[in-house]
């Protein structure tokens, strides 16, 4: 699944959406049946197994499908050659940023919920989903659509544009999270939709959750810079960050909002190393720094603090953002018409 995950953001970053839907159809085809089988048989053992064998398919139909445009074409040397060039050398830096992210985010997690009562630990695993489900929609919708809608030629002006829409749509979205906030916690039950923790701990988590989604912003443009190293260091000071901030830093009862805090800081502290040395190698101008979506993006993110309690009021807040963004957005949609 980590190679696979890994194959997806490199072909991503080089706009091959379309194959990576078929990749995608070829596997499901081949897995289905499989999966149908090893289930029936073997109960949770093949359930496993079968998950297994789906990403095989779906990695290495990934790598056959992008070889070539002629989509049945396949050649061992020529898929040799992608799997070393293309996906392992040219992404090991990913690869690496991911095997230091999320084991050490689980055995933070893992340290933390073993401390806390059944409750506290429904709520996080809850709100966990939420915050994955979200990043998971956002960058698998987003990215393909403003693909698809830049049929011209990606100069540099248009790919800060991109970047710039990018950032509308994740901060619509944060907000309309807490807008739904109460619908979410109908699910969980008075006893958290009364405590005043379980909405500290959402509102830290969807920051997050916006922060993880700015983060994937970059992605696309350090991809196709080829500074795939800068998103390792990134990953570095985010580790140090995080168990410095548990373990050191933050002393606070109940424990999940020690975890939450901590997960913050890192978030926070990572995103902007990221931009300084994005800027510092030229791949980032200033004036994307300065743009008027970055900037009414931080306004209104500074404004909503004081809204959190008023569902009415952030719908409000959320309009008048997109409409004091709209020139932008109709030029974006005008010059990929």
């Amino acid at each position: 699944m980590c190679f696979y995950t890994i194959s997806v953001g490199f072909f991503s970053g080089r706009e091959r959406f379309k194959n990576i839907a078929k990749s995608a159809f070829i596997a499901g085809v081949l897995s289905i049946p499989i999966q149908i089988y090893l289930v029936s048989y073997y109960g949770v053992i093949g359930g496993i197994l079968s998950l297994f064998i789906y990403y095989a398919f779906n990695y290495f139909s990934l790598l056959w499908v992008n070889r070539k445009s002629n989509f049945f074409s396949f050649k061992v040397k020529s898929f040799s050659s992608v799997v070393t060039k293309k996906v392992f050398l040219y992404s090991f830096p990913l690869l690496l940023s991911q095997l230091i992210f999320l084991p050490t985010r689980f055995i933070v997690e893992t340290f933390c919920l073993s401390k806390i009562g059944y409750e506290e630990f429904a709520l996080f695993q809850f709100l966990g989903i939420i915050q994955i489900y979200i990043v998971f929609i956002i960058s698998t919708v987003s990215n393909p659509i403003i693909s698809a809608l830049n049929r011209s030629k990606f100069t540099e002006k248009n790919k800060w544009s991109d970047f710039n829409l990018s950032i509308i749509i994740a901060f619509s979205i944060f907000i309309l999270s807490l807008i739904l906030k109460s619908f979410l916690f109908y699910f969980l039950g008075e006893e958290y939709y009364n405590s005043n923790h379980s909405e500290i701990v959402y509102y830290v988590l969807m920051i997050i959750t916006f922060v993880m989604i700015f983060k994937t912003s970059f992605f696309r443009i350090i991809t196709l810079s080829n500074k795939t190293w800068i998103s390792l260091e990134s990953n570095l000071i985010w580790t140090v960050c995080l168990l410095l901030g548990y373990f050191y830093i933050f002393n606070l009862q109940p424990e999940i909002l020690r975890l939450c805090y901590s997960l913050l800081l890192s978030f926070i502290i990572n995103i902007i190393y990221l931009i300084i040395r994005l800027l510092l190698n030229k791949i980032l101008p200033f004036k994307i720094v300065l743009s008027k979506p970055v900037l009414l993006t931080v306004f209104f993110l500074f404004l909503n603090h004081f809204l959190l309690d008023y569902w009415y009021l952030q719908l409000s807040l959320l309009l008048f953002y997109l409409f004091f963004n709209f020139l932008f957005i109709t030029k974006f949609f005008k010059y990929n018409a």
